[in-house]
Formats: C-alpha cells, structure tokens, sequence
C-alpha cells in the first residue's frame, strides 16, 4: 500500500512561509522545508485506459462483435475516443474543466481565521469538524430539496441559491458580524457549516449527470474519465486560479485589505455553471444513451400518425 501511494504521488519540497500552516497536506510550522504531496490519481486512471484489456470490459451490443473479433486494444481504444470526441460528450467535459477551475477561498479563509481573526489551533479545530458534519448534513438535507428537481433545475436555480447562501462569508469577511454582536469564532462556526453545506448539494447531481453520460458497455472507464477531468481540473487548474486571484488582489497570510472585493469577484465566477447551462445534455439525449441509440442515426423527430386516425381527426374537425 506504502509503494502504491508512492507511485500516485510526487513529493515537493519547499520552505514554509512564516511559521504559517494552512489546510494542504504535511504543511508545519517554522522555518523548515517541508514535504507537499500532489496526488496523480487522475493520471493513474488514465494510464488504466491505455493498459487495460478491452477483454476486461463488457462492450455495447452494436460493437460487441468487432471488439471479440479482433481483442486489441488499438480497437477498444478507437471506441473509447470515437465515443468521447462527440459533440455532446466533448461539451460536457469543457463544461466539467471550466466550472471546477473556479477559485477556491479555503486557503484564504485560514489565512484570515488565523492572523486577522487570531483564532486559536482548538478553534480552528472546531470549525474544521463542524466543515465536516456539514458534508454529512448537506446528505441529509438533499432528498428533501435538490433531489426532488432535475439537473438542470440544479446546475441553474440551484446554483444562484447556494451562491446566495455561500455569500453570508461576506458578514465575517467585513467584520459586519461584530456589528451585530456576534462573536468571530460564532460567525467563523455559522459561515463553515452555511457555505459547506450549501455548496454539496449541488455536487451530488452533477456525480448522477457524469454516471448518466456513461454509455452501455463503457460505463467505467467513461465514469472514470469524467472523474479525471474533474480532479485535475478541481486539484491543478483551480489551485493556479485561486492563487492567481490571490496575486490580483493582493492577498497573502498578513494581508486581508481587499478581502471583501476578492470573495464578492469569487462568487460571481461560481456562477459559471449558470452561464455553460447550454453544455449540460437534454433530457431527450440521456434517455438516448441509456438507450444505446447514437445522435447519427436516422430517426423521426415526430412519430408517425396511422391514417385512421389523421381521418377520425379530420371528421371531428369537420364536424365542429
């Protein structure tokens, strides 16, 4: 297990900044290098794709025959790219790479619990159980809201409320709570279980919209790709644009001056998936691909109607 975690990782090294720890893996305190570990689970799923049988996978019933026929993997590769190089499936990766490449605050969040807000390591502690109870809680909580609505009902209205929710951050960006006579750590508490909770609700639909795409017979190594797109685009692409924010306004351990501008410029890009809603499939192409039927193929937009009943129609017209 110690050999596998070593493969899927690479090991950096740097000096930590100002005795700072922040929320990354094996990060310490003083000035020391330490280790960053940076998973490459997504590239080891990819690399599955090249190096596994195609014999290891049950294929759809239309090219069953050719795969058995010729067992390469040259072939099995050839569907798995002719079946993601489709419109509607490249339109849905662009869609995954583009909305998980948001910036992230959670970095800036502990920057500005620990050094504006001076909360201690037992508090910060705290706020960090409750950002987990908040996971198990959003679970509870979607059967009985988001579950109830369609994909694109989520990824739209349901994404402009978990925005409004995640924007509560701003009472204790701004310092508004001790306006109101709420305590830093209630309100640090409050906006980690509020924004938490909030912004899993609407990952759960978006996992059913990538295990919906997965056509008959490829389902895995779909899935499976789906999901490499969505870490590397949430682990790699958002670190660089969460740190490129951070730059732009000039946010760093010690400095929160345009704190407020920073979180208002990140909500608004959490409405992305509002504006890539045209990505997202219809509800006509995924009955289509569970139905195994291709977007070539030669089919009436409008079911035919027997000529009895075009006749009985025309009479009751007649007659009225």
């Amino acid at each position: 297990m110690l050999i596998l975690h070593f493969i899927q990782c690479f090991f950096f090294f740097f000096q930590a900044e100002d005795g700072i720890r922040d929320a990354q893996e094996s990060r310490g305190l003083g000035d020391v290098y330490k280790r960053q570990v940076v998973g490459l689970s997504p590239l080891a799923a990819l690399l599955g794709l090249i190096l596994l049988s195609p014999s290891s996978f049950e294929t759809s019933a239309n090219q069953s025959s050719d795969l058995a026929a010729s067992g390469s993997s040259a072939e099995y590769l050839r569907l798995v790219g002719s079946t993601l190089t489709k419109p509607r499936y490249l339109l849905f990766t662009l869609y995954l790479l583009l909305c998980n490449a948001t910036p992230d605050t959670g970095k800036v969040s502990f920057y500005f619990y620990s050094n504006a807000l001076h909360l201690t390591e037992q508090q910060i502690a705290v706020c960090s159980s409750i950002d987990q109870a908040a996971i198990l809680l959003s679970m509870l909580i979607y059967p009985h809201t988001f579950a109830r609505k369609s994909v694109r009902w989520t990824m739209s209205w349901g994404v402009l409320i978990v925005t409004a929710l995640q924007s509560s951050s701003l009472l204790l960006f701004s310092h508004s709570n001790r306006i109101l006579g709420i305590p830093d750590f209630a309100a640090a508490c409050m906006t980690t279980l509020i924004c938490t909770c909030a912004s899993n609700l609407t990952l759960v639909p978006l996992i059913s919209l990538m295990a919906m795409m997965c056509p008959a017979g490829l389902e895995g190594i779909v899935f499976s790709f789906f999901s490499s797109v969505t870490n590397f685009s949430s682990d790699i692409v958002q670190a660089q644009s969460s740190s490129m924010a951070m730059k732009y306004f000039g946010i760093d351990a010690h400095n929160f001056s345009n704190i407020v501008q920073f979180q208002t410029c990140v909500l608004f890009l959490w409405l992305t998936p509002v504006a890539l809603l045209w990505m997202l499939p219809t509800e006509e192409e995924l009955l289509d691909i569970s139905a195994g039927i291709e977007p070539s193929d030669d089919r009436d937009p409008i079911p035919e109607i027997p000529m009895k009943a075009v006749d009985v129609k025309a009479r009751i017209m007649v007659d009225m």
